[in-house]
């Protein structure tokens, strides 16, 4: 198959850095027989892994199908950001939703943001947790409102982690006058995203979940008060079915696939840089993003590269050279 047809989590899964530094890399078997459980998971990557974690906590007995491998994904190949927050600012959910609301979607947000950090410190899970995310303005009409964000949230969200930063501080930051200021979150920060998933798999067995790779879900079909999961080489009876698939899930549920498009970002990691260079370019080992309709993202590895994320296409396809893409 073209390593750059894409829209298959197989595809480029052991090319990457994050593959060559991950840790706890293990292959499960496939699914070759029926198995009765109380749960079917479907997908191991962030959602499927944590729901099959907090399911095994509570007594269920838990299976996790895969198509591929843990991670294979969006979850073991994203930008590795921490994020905190929605997808639109505080200020644009406030005019959507309310107030009320728009304090929900925030409370979501941080509790999303505390539940890795928790999981990651339960479970000891080495992916290089690294607080500190700044936003930084590739426009100078893009900095008030930046810091008008900040100013916004001490006021209305008790949220005192926002710091607004000048021109002057990003240069001594970053070492480059390219941008105008811009804001420090210390709530959020970067991983290993790798290392995150297989952390969370690793887990989710030590807890008795059992997780089988190359193991597709084909289809899925209620069979009296159970649910019956078919795969090309065996089949999972529950009574409960969790579907985590994301931008994977195909033609499994057609009602959820019409809500569906592609959207691929990419990412590079540099060769290292030496310590002193890297702390050049990020001196304080942020994840940074600037404020581009399509954004540029980076931050520092532990052996000194940089891990640089930029670039978007909306196909099934991967551009054949990502280097130049990005």
């Amino acid at each position: 198959m073209n390593k750059r047809a894409g829209g298959n989590p197989s595809i480029g899964y052991d090319e990457s850095w994050y593959y060559a530094t991950a840790r706890g890399l293990k292959h499960h078997e496939k699914l070759r027989e029926k198995i009765t459980v109380d749960v079917c998971v479907i997908g191991a990557g962030y959602t499927g892994l944590s729901a099959a974690i907090h399911l095994a906590q509570r007594g269920y007995s838990v299976v996790v199908l895969e198509a591929h491998r843990i991670g294979s994904g969006a979850s073991g190949r994203n930008g590795g950001v921490l994020g905190m927050g929605q997808r639109k600012d505080q200020e644009e959910l406030e005019a959507w939703l309310g107030i009320d609301d728009a304090k929900r979607m925030w409370q979501i947000a941080y509790d999303a943001n505390q539940l890795v950090r928790d999981l990651v410190n339960k479970y000891d899970i080495q992916c290089d947790l690294t607080d500190g995310h700044m936003a930084v303005a590739h426009k100078k009409s893009h900095v008030k409102p930046m810091w008008d964000h900040c100013e916004h949230l001490a006021r209305f969200y008790n949220c005192e982690a926002y710091r607004p930063v000048t021109a002057e501080e990003v240069h001594d930051m970053m070492g480059v006058d390219t941008y105008h200021g811009g804001y420090v979150d210390y709530l959020a920060g970067h991983i290993h995203p790798l290392n995150l998933a297989l952390g969370l798999g690793k887990a989710s067995e030590e807890l008795g979940v059992k997780i089988f790779e190359n193991s597709r879900a084909l289809s899925y079909n209620p069979v009296r008060d159970k649910v019956l999961i078919k795969t090309s080489a065996g089949q999972v009876e529950s009574d409960f079915l969790l579907i985590g698939c994301n931008g994977y899930l195909g033609r499994l549920d057609r009602e959820a696939e019409r809500y569906q498009m592609p959207i691929n970002n990419f990412i590079l990691a540099t060769e290292p840089l030496g310590e002193t260079r890297a702390r050049n370019i990020n001196r304080d080992n942020l994840a940074i993003v600037d404020t581009r309709f399509v954004v540029n993202y980076w931050h520092n590895s532990p052996d000194h590269r940089l891990i640089f994320g930029g670039g978007e296409n909306y196909s099934t396809k991967f551009p054949q050279d990502i280097k130049k893409f990005v």
